[in-house]
C-alpha cells in the first residue's frame, strides 16, 4: 500500500457522498455493459501467482505453483490454471478464505516436461458467476482491471544431471578413443536457444564438457589451445534465436581425420555443405564443412604437406 489513510470519523448520509472522487476521480467513462459515472465499488474476481515468481529458472522437477484469490461480492469458486496460454485448463486446490472478505489460496502440483521457458496462466471463477477475462475491459481511468493472471519462467537442468542425460542418451561410445585429433580452434562462443539439444549433440560429437558451471549456463570443450563455448541465448544479445551465421573451423592433426571427423558430425544430425576434398582454399588442405541443427557451419581441415594433395 502506498498512501496509508487512518479512520478518524464516519458520518452516516441519507444520499449518496458527492465528493471529489465518488464522482468526477474513482468512475467508470466509456465503460463496456457499465453506465458512465458508475462509481468503482465492487471488487472484481481475481488471482494472483505467487509461485514460482515471474521470470524464475527453475529447475526440471516437481514444483507447486501456487497463489491467492479473492472476490467483492460472492465466493470465490473455482481456480484454473494452463500451461499452454490458455488452450488446456486445470482445477487447482482451493483452500478456504482467510476469513469472512479475507483471499483464498490455491495450489497445484505441477511437474515440467521439458526445459525451456513456460507460461503460467491462472483464472478465478466466484458464485455470482463472473470469470477473469483474457484481457483486461477497457474504460477511460483503466480501473476494474482483472485479466488473467501471467507468470513465465524457465526450467533447465544442473550440470551433474545433464551430463547424466548425455550419458543416458548418447551413444555410449562417445567417450572412446576418436578417430582425430583436434589441434586447433579459433575461440568460438555460442548462443544457442535450444540449449539442452546443443549440449547433447556437441557431447555426442566431441566428448562430455570438460567444463560446467554450477548454474547450467556455460558448457565447454577444449580444442588444442582453446576452447568452444556454449551458452544459453538468454545471456547473448539475441536471446529468441538460434546463432545466426556463425561458423567456426576445427583443425585436426591429419588429412584422413577429416573424413573420420566429418562423417561424425552428420552421424550425429548435421547436413553435409562440403564433402570432405583435397582443395587449395587459403592454402593446400583436406577440407569439409556441416551446419549443424542449430544454426552453426562447422569446417573441419588439416593443412597438407606441399607435396600431397591436388
Amino acid at each position: 500500500m502506498a498512501s496509508v489513510k487512518w479512520l478518524q470519523e464516519i458520518t452516516i448520509l441519507t444520499r449518496p457522498f458527492q465528493g471529489f472522487f465518488q464522482t468526477k476521480e474513482y468512475i467508470y467513462l466509456s465503460a463496456e455493459g457499465v453506465p458512465d459515472h458508475t462509481p468503482v465499488s465492487q471488487m472484481r474476481v481475481r488471482s494472483l501467482i505467487l509461485n514460482p515468481p515471474d521470470s524464475s529458472v527453475l529447475e526440471l522437477e516437481p514444483i507447486q505453483v501456487s497463489g491467492i484469490a479473492w472476490t467483492g461480492n460472492g465466493k470465490v469458486t473455482k481456480v484454473e490454471i494452463s500451461f499452454d496460454d490458455g488452450e488446456n485448463w486445470m482445477d487447482t486446490h482451493l483452500d478456504p478464505p482467510t476469513s469472512s472478505y479475507g483471499y483464498y489460496r490455491w495450489k497445484y502440483n505441477w511437474r515440467p516436461e521439458s526445459t525451456g521457458r513456460h507460461r503460467i496462466t491462472a483464472r478465478a471463477y466466484n458464485s455470482d458467476g463472473q470469470v477473469q477475462p483474457l484481457a483486461a475491459r477497457w474504460n477511460k481511468g483503466g480501473y476494474g482491471n482483472n485479466k488473467y493472471t501471467r507468470s513465465q519462467s524457465s526450467c533447465k537442468i544442473r550440470p551433474l544431471e545433464l551430463l547424466k542425460m548425455n550419458s543416458e542418451s548418447i551413444d555410449q561410445t562417445h567417450d572412446a578413443q576418436r578417430p582425430y585429433q583436434i589441434v586447433d580452434l579459433n575461440y568460438v562462443s555460442l548462443y544457442i536457444k535450444d540449449f539442452q539439444a546443443a549440449i547433447e549433440y556437441y557431447s555426442q560429437v566431441f566428448g562430455s564438457p570438460e567444463t560446467a558451471d554450477q548454474e547450467g549456463q556455460i558448457y565447454g570443450w577444449r580444442m588444442g589451445s582453446t576452447w568452444l563455448t556454449v551458452f544459453p541465448s538468454k545471456t547473448g544479445t539475441h536471446k529468441d534465436s538460434n546463432p545466426r551465421n556463425s561458423e567456426f573451423a576445427v583443425q585436426v592433426s591429419a588429412p584422413d581425420e577429416v573424413d573420420a571427423l566429418h562423417q561424425v558430425l552428420v552421424d550425429a544430425g548435421a547436413k553435409n555443405c562440403w564433402t570432405p576434398e583435397d582443395t587449395s582454399m587459403y592454402e593446400q588442405m583436406r577440407f569439409a564443412c556441416v551446419d549443424d541443427p542449430f544454426g552453426v557451419r562447422i569446417d573441419v581441415y588439416c593443412p597438407l604437406d606441399k607435396n600431397e594433395g591436388n
